[in-house]
């Protein structure tokens, strides 16, 4: 079980996953990946803030916070694909793919990590690791999308996912939905109203993406939200409109 299904609230998690999709629109618009680096600052230190709140370490420093956090937050698969990444062995000077053996070796990476890692200085060459984090962090969110129209099972284009292995669940997401000639589009307001939606969790959500946002088109963003689940919060992606750019 994710840490993120306990939470009681988002309290700093809507900040995060915002300045993460700020980052997002930074980069696809091809704006100053340094303005990109920031966002995913921000992002990476509102993740933090909110797992030190979770797990009661509100006193430690950034540096041991983080550290805790990538030791304590990520499940042991998470964690050997972030030490076994070409970005975490770039950053440390270590050879690609090579997974430190033993908790000790393991630890003193995941102190250098923390320590180099630019949670509070933006690096444009960081830019990979810092996605790579997010992700991790937040359980792979791009395995999970959240459904408000369309593609919802019964629904017109359900055909376009329906080849997909998952499970749905019910799920409420904060935003308002608006009808453009019969089209539905979602914006996230994070202190908006309650709508219900369907979450959809697959492990082949991301060998599909490029299908699905060549099928949304323009008007359509892919971009993460928090959801609410009888589990729990969980984070996942979702199509916002881009009429609010």
């Amino acid at each position: 079980m994710s840490w993120l299904t306990t939470l009681e609230g988002a309290w700093h998690l809507d900040g995060a996953v915002s300045h993460f999709n700020r980052a997002l629109d930074v980069l696809e618009r091809g704006g100053h990946q340094v303005d990109a680096a920031r966002s995913l600052c921000e992002a990476l230190n509102g993740i933090r803030a909110e797992w030190s709140r979770f797990a009661g370490q509100e006193e430690m420093s950034e540096v041991e916070t983080f550290q805790a956090m990538l030791a304590q937050a990520l499940y042991s698969d998470a964690q050997a694909e972030l030490l076994s990444s070409d970005e975490v062995a770039e950053l440390l000077a270590l050879e690609p793919g090579a997974v430190p053996h033993g908790e000790a070796s393991r630890a003193h990476v995941l102190q250098r990590l923390a320590e180099l890692s630019p949670i509070s200085r933006p690096n444009a060459e960081a830019i990979p690791l810092q996605l790579l984090l997010v992700n991790l962090l937040l359980d792979k969110p791009g395995e999970r999308l959240v459904i408000y129209g369309t593609l919802a099972p019964g629904k017109a284009n359900h055909s376009v996912i329906e080849d997909l292995s998952g499970q749905y669940c019910d799920c409420s997401v904060n935003g308002r939905v608006s009808e453009v000639d019969g089209l539905p589009y979602f914006t996230w307001t994070p202190s908006g109203d309650s709508l219900d939606a369907q979450l959809f969790s697959s492990k082949q959500l991301p060998e599909k993406w490029d299908d699905l946002d060549r099928f949304e088109g323009a008007g359509y963003k892919r971009r993460l939200i928090p959801a609410t689940t009888d589990g729990g919060l969980s984070v996942a992606s979702i199509y916002l409109s881009t009429a609010d750019d």
